[in-house]
């Protein structure tokens, strides 16, 4: 460190002393002409340092030794103690020295190197007068791609190869200088006057003693187009954007940021909302979409991780009419900037529509389970009128036909009677039956489990096939009309399995499971290959597609699980409060 003025030393420090083999006392006192033997660039390194401030460049500095040392030196200008002062940083660059003579013995390799590459490789001094300059090397390519001689090319002076005026280049060499390493497009100009684009990387460095800058020129005629036909399809697109009848919003993908503000809006969205482009690009994002600030965080996550987010929001408009809008939020690159784009649609319509189709669905499920309940009192009525009025009558007549048999006047008449009355037995049992299978006693004297089980044994007796019923729940604390519902869809099921199946086995078993009861009816019979779509031509019978579309009105489902040669499973889901009366549960 030394004073400016004065150019006397008041620091060094050890390196310097060990470096230069004086001691601390002899550089503070030694003049620079011992350190810097060459003093024909004092003036011009002070006035660039009074300048800048700040000046880096190559010197040598001599030893005490007399060896003259290669060194990269920094000076910087500052005031201490209201006098200016300059920081000296000297570095040895022996070893760089080295490396570049070494890198001038290695040209010819680069040289091929260059010839081979398939950009055009130019080689030139550096020059920041502005003169126009000529060529010291170039390469293959672009001899090739200009159309000149290699000698042609170096005889070439700039002017004849860019359009840009030769101050430009001028400037150009000053950053370089300062610098180093610099990429821009420019045009470069063939033999025949073609302008072609380029995107060129220039590096100075030193070669023998002197200033060089390579220069790579990349053709880059075909990026021009595409860039050119991307700004045509960002045109399109945004011309599109502003057709769409949907409200569109582009911002900057931040983390962190929850007052943002977009960066871009289509003119639907400035009608709906009724701001202008100017204000609602002005308006920060949650007094559009309120509560979006408090979702951001979960919303950047998502996006981060799927790139593609769908939610309902209200949004709002200038004058605070909430709009039930359904947003999608994609996360795309543009520029190289991650931006997101979100399409918020109004679907005030579409809430509109799904209120009145649950509403609907309400009615229907309750006009079903009208039906059915219908249909179970019917049922009983119908079981009434064969015991106590049909069955009466045939136990009647059985009776008045067993008193004109004992009192037949010949054996002919008695058989005849007697015939009779084994007929009229006949229809009394079937009366009967109908009657059992209508309203089944054990039904509404023991319950649900019991009525399975007594109808397990019926049809054991009648197919052959054994029957087994498990039952985890209570299912007599329910409305008689789910306990009804419960027992003749299992029956359908099991009849389904002695009409069907050729079982040998099958087992029945009910559980509750929340607010629903599942009926699950298994069989080790043939199986069968169940239909995508269920219709009363391929579900196994009418039966089962009257149970699987009641289930469906009723807000319950049917599922089965079958293949050919592997038995069936059904498995019915019964929502409890579709058949309840209230509340559902006595």
């Amino acid at each position: 460190m030394y004073r400016a003025t004065r150019y006397q030393h008041v620091y060094v420090n050890d390196v310097a002393c060990n470096t230069f083999g004086y001691t601390a006392e002899e550089l503070l006192t030694l003049p620079l002409s011992k350190l810097k033997p060459a003093q024909d660039q004092h003036a011009e390194t002070d006035r660039q340092l009074v300048d800048s401030g700040i000046i880096t460049f190559d010197t040598e500095l001599m030893t005490k030794a007399g060896v003259i040392m290669p060194c990269e030196v920094h000076l910087q200008l500052f005031t201490l103690h209201g006098e200016q002062m300059v920081l000296v940083i000297a570095r040895d660059i022996t070893e760089r020295k080295i490396y570049e003579e070494s890198l001038r013995e290695s040209e010819e390799r680069y040289r091929t190197l260059f010839n081979e590459l398939s950009d055009m490789v130019f080689l030139r001094a550096l020059d920041v007068a502005g003169n126009a300059f000529r060529l010291e090397y170039v390469n293959e390519v672009a001899c090739t791609t200009l159309g000149y001689t290699r000698e042609e090319l170096l005889t070439l002076s700039s002017k004849a190869l860019s359009p840009i005026h030769t101050d430009y280049h001028a400037e150009l060499d000053r950053k370089l200088q300062q610098r180093h390493d610099m990429t821009f497009d420019a045009d470069i100009l063939t033999k025949d006057g073609v302008s072609i684009p380029c995107e060129v990387h220039a590096h100075t460095f030193t070669l023998q003693g002197k200033a060089m800058v390579l220069v790579f020129y990349r053709n880059i005629t075909e990026r021009k187009k595409f860039e050119e036909r991307l700004q045509e399809s960002e045109e399109r697109y945004r011309t599109f954007f502003h057709q769409l009848t949907d409200m569109v919003f582009l911002r900057e993908f931040l983390t962190g940021d929850h007052a943002s503000h977009f960066t871009y809006v289509n003119e639907m969205a400035c009608r709906v909302l009724g701001y202008t482009s100017e204000e609602l690009l002005a308006t920060p994002m949650d007094q559009i979409i309120p509560g979006s600030s408090h979702r951001y965080d979960v919303v950047i996550q998502e996006l981060s991780q799927w790139h593609d987010v769908i939610w309902e929001r209200m949004v709002v408009t200038k004058d605070g009419h909430q709009i039930p809008c359904e947003v999608r939020a994609h996360l795309f690159t543009l520029h190289g900037k991650p931006m997101v784009l979100v399409i918020a649609r109004d679907i005030t319509e579409r809430k509109r529509i799904d209120a009145d189709r649950y509403r609907y669905q309400h009615e229907l499920r309750s006009l079903t389970s009208e039906v059915i309940v219908a249909e179970m009192h019917e049922r009983q009525r119908l079981a009434m009128i064969l015991h106590d009025k049909i069955g009466q009558m045939l136990v009647l007549a059985r009776y008045r036909v067993d008193e004109q048999e004992a009192s037949a006047a010949s054996y002919h008449a008695a058989k005849g009677w007697h015939e009779m009355a084994e007929l009229l037995q006949q229809i009394i049992t079937a009366s009967r039956t109908l009657t059992y299978e209508l309203c089944p006693p054990p039904l509404y004297e023991g319950g649900v489990a019991n009525a399975l089980r007594w109808l397990a044994c019926e049809l054991n007796e009648q197919s052959g096939i054994h029957f087994s019923v498990t039952t985890g729940m209570d299912t007599d604390k329910y409305h008689i009309n789910i306990r009804d519902f419960v027992y003749w869809s299992t029956r359908e099921l099991l009849l389904n399995v002695v009409k069907h199946a050729k079982a040998h086995r099958a087992q029945v078993s009910l559980r509750e499971e929340g607010d629903s009861i599942i009926i699950n009816v298994s069989d080790d019979g043939c199986g069968f290959l169940p239909p995508a779509n269920a219709s009363p031509n391929n579900v196994a019978g009418f039966g089962l597609f009257s149970i699987r579309e009641r289930l469906h009105l009723l807000g319950g489902s049917c599922q089965i699980v079958s293949a050919p040669g592997q038995g069936t499973s059904i498995t019915l889901t019964v929502a409890t409060d579709a058949l309840s009366e209230k509340t559902g549960i006595l």
